[in-house]
């Protein structure tokens, strides 16, 4: 029940704003899964105490550094995202493969042995934060409701909505339903500007739902870092960071009556496209010490981003309806191009390591990091009185169902002549608030491989994500009908390999 309630204020808000922007967007744009380098992936990512990786810029700029050799390197990579979806008792599996680049990279190191300062280093480049590509597809036969009883709840709310409104009322998904006369009133002797009650074609469910979703897109951190070595003690280093973001969401939702139970009614789909870019502004600093020639310890702290957001997004519906004949008519209607541009903020956090550096022998390192998902904000900067009060409602919302999460990465190497053996593992927290009994954390088992010959280095890595979801399709306020929600697990397999040239 808590989550039925939970995923119902993230769809309600849908509706209201444009056609996106709320909670849920908000967060995925604000958890980042340290990826990158072959290197650091198959150490889980724990490269904050030990630096001289250029993942590691991302993470704590002052690993720049421990840079003693300037670096040029780049991260070939292929994810692949197994999910299997449960709705309504049925189980659907879907799969998708994408190939993108981890990284890309140079870090420039001065180095001068005589001087407090050993070296003064610097680096450009980008760093995967996140990646957004997978397929889903769930079906199940639902005995109680339709997605016309969301649309239904929404226009019947106090007094109703006049028909001669009806065209130009939620231009994304009740006035498409109103074009394909799926919705229709229930006093058709009543004028068209009197406010009035609707009913639809599929009155009591008994249909088959069906959806297949496609995800697109990522996070990539672009940024310009510096850092210094003060007597081969104490590392620092700061970042100016660019990340951009791009999702795209491709979905096709279906209902049909494949009982014939309904009069008048075979089926209606819905095609939506959403495409959300963003660009933005961070500055990350830190520092690592250390205590002996084993021992560093780290801390660094990462600014709020400052995204600069624009959605465009469409709908289209297609209805075929049946006569009492047995004759069917189709019916079509698109949305208008939709876009809207407004501004989000992602949450600050930190982060401190501890790592032992046994040259002759390899390392172990471990990573905590706080990030306090409260503090993600919507600033819709219209002025418009309407947006303000959604803005606000959807701010106070994040505020309350969200929480801060802590998040630990490990990883370990041994060193075998020119090779390196490592492992890691990472759990990134739940970011919801425990008394809603929704559960988002994601863990990740990594390995790989590593090779090191004068002025070139390779290095492979395999990770295993797993995660678990719940949503639902759409929401129902009417406390005696039935939410059902999609239980979703999915898998998260990356195969990377990073080529290095020292010069």
């Amino acid at each position: 029940m808590k989550k039925a309630k939970l995923l119902s204020v993230f769809i309600i808000l849908t509706f209201v704003v444009a056609f996106a922007q709320n909670e849920s967007d908000a967060l995925r744009y604000s958890r980042h899964f340290y990826g990158g380098t072959a290197r650091s992936t198959s150490i889980g990512g724990a490269t904050s105490a030990l630096g001289a990786d250029f993942s590691a810029l991302s993470i704590n700029p002052a690993g720049i550094g421990v840079n003693r050799e300037s670096v040029f390197l780049i991260t070939p990579s292929v994810m692949s995202s197994n999910t299997n979806s449960v709705y309504i008792d049925n189980s659907e599996r879907d799969m998708k493969t994408n190939f993108n680049f981890g990284n890309m990279g140079i870090i420039y190191a001065s180095t001068s042995e005589g001087r407090p300062w050993r070296a003064v280093n610097f680096g450009f480049g980008y760093n995967r934060l996140n990646n957004f590509h997978q397929s889903t597809y769930y079906s199940g036969y639902n005995l109680d409701n339709s997605l016309l009883d969301a649309y239904l709840e929404d226009v019947n709310a106090g007094a109703g909505v006049a028909p001669v409104d009806m065209s130009s009322y939620d231009l994304f998904g009740v006035s498409l339903a109103w074009e394909n006369f799926m919705i229709n009133p229930v006093d058709t002797s009543l004028g068209a500007e009197t406010a009035q009650k609707y009913n639809s074609v599929i009155p009591n469910g008994n249909v088959r739902q069906s959806r297949s979703k496609i995800t697109r897109g990522a996070i990539d951190d672009y940024f310009f870092a510096v850092g210094g070595n003060y007597y081969d003690k104490l590392y620092v280093g700061a970042s100016l960071g660019f990340p951009y973001l791009k999702y795209r969401e491709e979905s096709y939702y279906l209902e049909h009556d494949e009982t014939d139970q309904i009069n008048g009614f075979r089926d209606f789909s819905l095609d939506e496209e959403i495409i959300t870019t963003g660009r933005g502004i961070n500055f990350k600093m830190g520092a690592i010490y250390k205590l002996n020639e084993q021992i560093r310890v780290s801390g660094a702290i990462h600014s709020p981003t400052y995204y600069a957001m624009r959605d465009e997004y469409t709908s289209i519906m297609n209805t075929n309806l049946e006569d009492t004949s047995g004759s069917v008519s189709n019916y079509y209607y698109e949305s208008p191009n939709g876009e809207y541009n407004y501004r989000m903020t992602t949450p600050w956090r930190a982060n401190t390591g501890l790592a032992f550096v046994l040259n002759r022998f390899g390392f172990f390192s471990f990573d905590y990091e706080y990030v306090d998902y409260r503090a993600a904000s919507y600033n819709f900067s219209t002025g418009d009185s309407e947006e303000q009060v959604v803005e606000q409602a959807i701010n106070n919302n994040m505020n309350s169902i969200y929480t801060s999460a802590h998040n630990v990465r490990a990883g370990i190497e041994v060193k075998v002549e020119d090779i390196r053996i490592r492992g890691g593992y990472a759990l990134y927290g739940n970011s919801f608030e425990k008394s809603l009994a929704v559960n988002n954390s994601t863990r990740i088992i990594s390995g790989g491989l590593g090779y090191s010959k004068d002025d070139f280095f390779i290095d492979v890595a395999y990770s295993r994500g797993l995660s678990e979801n719940y949503f639902q399709l759409y929401a129902l306020n009417n406390t005696g009908t039935v939410n059902n929600g999609v239980n979703e697990k999915v898998v998260n397999s990356n195969f990377l390999a990073t080529f290095g040239f020292k010069f």
